[in-house]
C-alpha cells in the first residue's frame, strides 16, 4: 500500500479482515485503510471508508474522533469542531486511559491531531500548525519513523502558513527514513517549488514518479494532478 498498489492492498486487508471479524485488530485494519486513503489523497475513498467504520463502529471510543474527520470533509467545520471536543472529554473514559504520563501523551497527540486536520481542511493554517507541533512535541520520545504522518501533516500545514522551508525540514525528517514515501517526496517538491528552486523541485517530482512506477492509476492521478506538479510539468527546465 505504501507504493501506491492500494487495490491488492486493501484485498490483502479484506482476506485478513475474514480471520479477525468482530475483534479489536479488525478496527486497526479498518484504520489503516482509513490512514492511506488520507496519505495518498483519495478523498472519495476516505468519505466512503470513515462512513462505513461509523455505521460499524458507533459506540466505539474512537467514534467521536471519526464523526469529526466526516464532518470536517463535508465542509462542516463547526460541527467538526464540536465532535473533536466530544472526543477530547471522552478521552479519560477510553479502555486503554490508566492515568500515566504515557497515556496522557498519546491523548494529546490523537487530540491535536485530530485538530490539526480539521484545521487543515478549513484552511486555517496557523491553527493547524499549532496543533500539529503541540502533537509532535507530545511525541517526543518517538521516532521520526513513528511520527511521519504527523511530520508530513504538519509540513502541510506550514506549506499552507507561508513557511515552505520549515516545511521541508519536516518533509526530510520523513524520508530520512523512507525516502520512497509518496506524500513526502510530493511535499518536497512542492517545499520547493515555493523557494523558488525548481531545479531542485524538478528532481524530487522525478523521484516521486519513480516511486510512483507501481502504484495504482488511481494514485498516480492523485498526485499528478496536484498544482504544483502540473506547475513543474509545465515551465521548462531552466537553462
Amino acid at each position: 500500500m505504501e507504493r501506491g498498489q492500494i487495490e491488492r492492498g486493501v484485498q490483502l486487508l479484506e482476506k485478513v479482515r475474514a480471520q479477525i471479524a468482530g475483534t479489536d485488530w479488525e478496527r486497526r485494519v479498518d484504520g489503516t485503510l482509513m490512514r492511506t486513503y488520507y496519505d495518498h489523497e483519495l478523498r472519495d475513498a476516505l468519505r466512503k471508508a470513515v462512513a462505513r467504520w461509523l455505521a460499524a463502529h458507533a459506540q466505539d471510543w474512537q467514534a467521536a474522533y471519526y464523526r469529526a474527520v466526516a464532518l470536517g470533509l463535508a465542509g462542516q467545520p463547526a460541527r467538526a469542531r464540536a465532535a473533536c471536543d466530544t472526543f477530547a472529554a471522552s478521552l479519560p473514559r477510553a479502555p486503554w486511559f490508566d492515568g500515566t504520563e504515557v497515556a496522557r501523551d498519546l491523548g494529546t497527540v490523537l487530540v491535536h491531531n485530530c485538530r490539526g486536520m480539521l484545521a487543515l481542511e478549513a484552511g486555517e493554517a496557523d491553527s493547524a500548525c499549532a496543533h500539529f507541533a503541540a502533537a509532535l512535541k507530545a511525541s517526543r520520545d518517538a521516532s521520526p519513523g513513528e511520527t511521519w504522518s504527523l511530520r508530513l501533516n504538519h509540513a502541510k500545514s506550514l506549506l499552507l502558513a507561508g513557511d515552505p522551508a520549515s516545511a521541508l525540514a519536516q518533509t526530510r525528517a520523513v524520508l530520512d527514513v523512507n525516502p520512497r514515501r509518496l506524500q513526502a517526496l510530493s511535499l518536497e517538491a512542492r517545499a520547493l517549488l515555493a523557494q523558488g528552486r525548481r531545479d531542485e523541485a524538478r528532481e524530487a517530482l522525478a523521484r516521486l514518479r519513480e516511486a510512483l512506477a507501481a502504484a495504482d492509476a488511481s494514485v498516480v492521478e492523485a498526485f499528478e494532478s496536484a498544482p504544483h506538479v502540473r506547475g513543474l510539468r509545465a515551465a521548462r527546465p531552466a537553462p
